[in-house]
């Protein structure tokens, strides 16, 4: 593999992104068509864990500056410099307190908390079963959700149950009350019959088509759990 891959040494940023970009179409071609080679093995291995889905978000440590220990360590150092005739100040709280909430040079690398520390990183949800073979990987933006998750509060109970019942003037009331508009009122009710179907897919154990269900969930990048729908 490493020989396919071109890596006669332990790959640098530079060598893993001409890697990406060569063969990242392929990867992802690979991956897709892999789900479908492996569920009929997870089916014989155990048919009803193959059926439980499971559903997390992590995230993945990107290389930007903000990331780089001597970013922050010169920062702290600057700060208890200033403040050293100061004891109450806390040079360190101050330090993650002025860091910005994403980096300058990739707005997809968000501040997070993972593996035990602060960092930047794109965040990713990930569709796992009951055997822990992964199903669907895609990344998401938690700006997304604020205005998915205005729009679902402006609903009623029953709205949330049955958006089937939603007319022009209940979404005219959606809309306003989260300070949305009918356009992103319409694609949230289409989002979620759409997850609605995917769902019909994995009850009718119609795992063969993992492929179409993937393009599916790719449509639907970035949205959280709506009241009212199938959990996994």
């Amino acid at each position: 593999l490493r020989e396919f891959c071109g890596f006669s040494k332990v790959p640098d940023a530079s060598l893993l992104s001409r890697f990406k970009h060569d063969f990242e179409p392929y990867i992802e071609l690979m991956f897709q068509r892999m789900v479908d080679y492996t569920e009929p093995i997870c089916q014989l291995i155990d048919a009803s864990l193959a059926k439980i889905l499971t559903f997390d978000t992590f995230g993945i440590e990107l290389y930007v500056t903000e990331n780089n220990p001597k970013t922050l360590n010169a920062l702290i150092k600057k700060l208890k410099a200033y403040y050293k005739d100061k004891p109450d100040v806390d040079p360190y709280k101050m330090a993650y307190g002025l860091r910005s909430l994403q980096a300058a040079s990739c707005p997809d690398a968000k501040q997070m908390y993972i593996n035990g520390h602060f960092c930047y990183a794109d965040k990713f949800a990930i569709l796992t079963n009951g055997l822990g073979i992964v199903r669907h990987i895609s990344f998401i933006d938690d700006d997304d959700f604020k205005g998915i998750e205005a729009i679902i509060y402006s609903m009623t109970p029953k709205e949330r149950t049955n958006p089937e019942i939603l007319n022009q003037s209940r979404k005219t009331r959606i809309a306003k009350g989260s300070g949305t508009n009918i356009q992103e009122v319409n694609r949230l009710i289409k989002q979620f019959d759409q997850m609605r179907k995917m769902m019909k897919m994995f009850s009718g154990n119609n795992m063969g088509n993992m492929a179409r269900m993937a393009g599916m969930m790719g449509k639907m990048k970035g949205m959280p759990g709506m009241p009212g729908m199938p959990k996994f």
